[in-house]
Order: structure tokens, then C-alpha cells, then sequence
């Protein structure tokens, strides 16, 4: 934007190419006092982290000693209007004794470049916090070339494997197999040395960047091998991979204690599941249900059809499986509107009722979820046969009371 002609012996200035106004009336109020003109302007720029650098950039009086062994000195800073601009000395002239005459100053537009600059550095600062942090999860990570059958270690917590690491001379496949060959036998260890044979990685890793295998490692602890893609070449092919390592001994054996009581809770709800002819989850909040069992064909027809609105579902499917006698009475059990105020200070609530093939049925309500305040946001509706229970007790009874008539008529 500017270049001018600095002349320290007579402290004066002379404009050689300049498009901006603020330059030519420096310009033109310089009579023998450039250097004082330089600092005077630089203190009236906005504030900013680099002010104060740009004051002492502007202050001639020492030119010699900041240039010393140099020709040429530079400075970024904020200037008026909020732009960026690169100011710049270079020595167009020394005297017999190496002092400088003769200065060029001049002034450059930066504004995009170092904005784009300052944002591509804060992009940079965030990735290498993000990768700090995220190397903290790691106990390796090297940089593996694939072409030059190298590697190049970033992170090695294990004194043992950073030392076969750090000799690694082109041999880069060799020395991980010889890794994966030290592994304690497991059902894992095959699969691991499998892993590491990076002769088919761009097969493995065609639609992806990253692959991941678990295995048990020296010391009988679980780890999580990673590859992550970091550069390919023009054709797509891998040219460097990250190999990371993460233990996860805790995460994967609570992770397989959590599978084992799952299952084992899995096998003890379907044993009891065998116990009734239906068993839904219906969430109360949203008025939604999941089928857990269900071995009555006309509920089925009428649970295929919506999944949704439970409330009104199951109306539907007990007043079409309930006899006329005991209709009434279900229908006002099954309310789940006052499900909450029936159910207080107890999880289960049931009752009993004729169906419409005349066979006697339980149907139970069982709390399976409450919110933190203790509200019911889940029930299981359950509905058990039990049509001999029933009439086996009623056989009971009535031979009960008919012993009692006889006694009574004896006396």
C-alpha cells in the first residue's frame, strides 16, 4: 500500500508509492521530524495485544541495534479501521561505517491473510488440545508408513515396547508380528496377529478410516487396538496409519460381568414369562408398549396393529377377550389413569376374571420403572391361566362348606 523513503540523517520523509490518505498527510506534515511523526501515529492505533510492539517497531532512534546483522525488519499489527497491515524496514543505504541512512518503509494489506492464518492456528490449538486429551487414553500410539515399512513412536507407556519400537529400521511388519507372537495364549491371539498384518490394510479399511480389534495383551489385560487412516496417496491407497492402544481390562470385564447378568436375567424373566399367557411393558409416560409374550391369537390381531396410544389398545384387546360378566369389572381395573393411585406403597397389584372362552385368568399389574421422584413411569401387565387354580379352590370351598353343612346337621 505505501513505500516511502526513510532519511535518518535529515529525519525526513519521501512518498515513492502510496494509496493511502493517512500516509500523505503524515507525509506532509513531516518537516525534519519522522521519527517523533512514526511513534506518534503507532500510540494512536487501536488497542491491542501487539500495541505496544508496534511502538517500539516505529521508534527509529535505536534502528541500528535492531538491525544489527540484518537488512530487513518487520512488524504485524492492528491499525485504523480495524485492519491488519505488515509494516516494514528495509536499509536501502548505510554510510562508511555501516550505519543506516537510508531507510525503505513500507505497508502491506494483511487483513484476510492473517485472519485466515489466526483461524487456521485456533482450528490447530483446538486439534492439539484434542489430541493431548485424547492421548491420555492411550498407553501407545506410533505413526506407521506404510510404504517405508517404518514407524515413528508418539506415545509409549510401556518401557519394553517403546525400546522394540524405537529400533525399528525399515522392519516395521516384522517387529509387530514379534509382538503379537509374544502374547499370552488366548482365543484372542490369532485374531491379533491377524490384526497386524498390514499387507491387506487397504482391503480392511476400503469404506472406512478406522478399524478396531480387542485383545487379550501381556499380563492377561484387555486392549483396544486401533488403525486410523492419517494419509493416503492420490490413487486412495493408505500411506500412513496411527496405531493406537487403550487398555480396557475394567471397561471389558464389567462389560462381560453386565452380559453375564443380563443373560442370567434374560433366562430367569422368560422362566417366569412361561408362567403367563401374556406379559407386556407399557410405559405410562409415553403411552407406549412393548410385547414381552403373547400366546392369545385375538390380542395379537388387535396389539399388530398399533403399538402405540396403550391405554386404548389394551381396552380393546380385554373387552374382546373378557366375558360379559366380568367385563366391567377388568375394564376399570385396567385404568391406567389411576394406576398410580392404586399402586401406592405396593409394586403389584392383581385381580381375577373370566375370559370369554369361560376359563378364569389373573391379570397383574408389576412396577418395573419409577422415576427419581418415585413416580410409576413403567408397569408390566401380566395375565396368567388359572382356569384349574381357580376351580380346584372353588371345588375346595364348596367341600369345605358342605363338610361344615354336615357337621352342623349331625349336632
Amino acid at each position: 500500500m505505501t513505500v516511502c523513503d526513510v532519511d535518518l540523517i535529515n529525519n525526513s520523509l519521501t512518498t515513492i508509492k502510496n494509496n493511502l490518505p493517512m500516509v500523505d498527510q503524515v507525509v506532509e506534515r513531516c518537516d525534519h521530524n519522522a521519527q517523533e511523526l512514526f511513534v506518534e501515529v503507532a500510540q494512536q492505533f487501536p488497542e491491542s495485544e501487539g500495541k505496544q510492539a508496534v511502538i517500539e517497531f516505529a521508534d527509529l532512534s535505536n534502528i541500528d541495534e535492531k538491525m544489527n546483522g540484518v537488512n530487513t525488519l518487520s512488524c504485524e499489527y492492528l491499525s485504523f479501521g480495524d485492519v491488519w497491515v505488515r509494516g516494514r524496514y528495509i536499509v536501502s543505504e548505510r554510510d562508511e561505517n555501516g550505519r543506516i541512512t537510508h531507510l525503505l518503509w513500507m505497508l502491506e494489506d494483511i487483513d484476510k491473510e492473517k485472519r485466515a492464518r489466526d483461524a487456521l492456528m485456533k482450528k490447530a490449538e483446538k486439534l492439539t488440545t484434542q489430541l493431548s486429551s485424547a492421548a491420555e487414553i492411550y498407553i501407545s500410539i506410533c505413526d506407521l508408513d506404510i510404504r517405508r515399512n517404518d514407524v515413528t513412536p508418539i506415545r509409549n507407556q510401556n518401557p519394553a515396547i517403546a525400546k522394540i519400537v524405537g529400533s525399528c529400521d525399515h522392519n516395521m511388519q516384522d517387529l509387530f508380528f514379534g509382538i503379537m507372537e509374544g502374547l499370552p495364549e488366548s482365543s484372542t491371539k490369532q485374531a491379533a496377529i491377524k490384526f497386524c498384518d498390514l499387507s491387506d490394510i487397504d482391503e480392511r479399511m476400503k469404506d472406512t478410516n478406522t478399524v478396531t480389534l480387542e485383545y487379550i495383551s501381556y499380563g492377561n489385560i484387555w486392549v483396544r487396538a486401533r488403525y486410523v487412516v492419517s494419509e493416503r496417496d492420490e490413487e486412495g491407497k493408505i500411506t500412513h496409519v496411527l496405531w493406537m492402544l487403550e487398555n480396557i481390562d475394567a471397561e471389558k470385564k464389567a462389560r462381560d460381568r453386565l452380559i453375564a447378568m443380563t443373560e442370567t436375567l434374560n433366562k430367569q424373566i422368560m422362566s417366569v414369562a412361561d408362567i403367563y399367557v401374556t406379559v407386556h411393558d407399557i410405559d405410562i409416560v409415553n403411552d407406549t408398549f412393548i410385547e414381552i409374550k403373547n400366546t392369545t391369537r385375538k390380542v395379537t390381531d388387535i396389539l399388530r396393529r398399533d403399538m402405540q396410544d396403550a391405554q386404548n389398545v389394551l381396552y380393546k384387546a380385554m373387552n374382546r377377550v373378557t366375558d360379559p360378566s366380568s367385563r366391567e369389572h377388568i375394564l376399570e381395573f385396567i385404568d391406567l389413569s389411576t394406576i398410580e393411585k392404586r399402586m401406592t406403597g405396593t409394586d403389584s397389584i392383581l385381580t381375577e376374571y373370566l375370559s370369554d372362552d369361560k376359563t378364569w385368568r389373573r391379570g397383574r399389574f408389576v412396577v418395573s420403572e419409577r422415576d427419581e421422584k418415585g413416580r410409576i413411569t413403567h408397569v408390566l401387565w401380566m395375565v396368567e391361566d388359572i382356569d384349574k387354580e381357580k376351580k380346584s379352590r372353588e371345588r375346595l370351598i364348596d367341600m369345605s362348606e358342605r363338610a361344615i353343612a354336615a357337621n352342623e346337621a349331625k349336632s
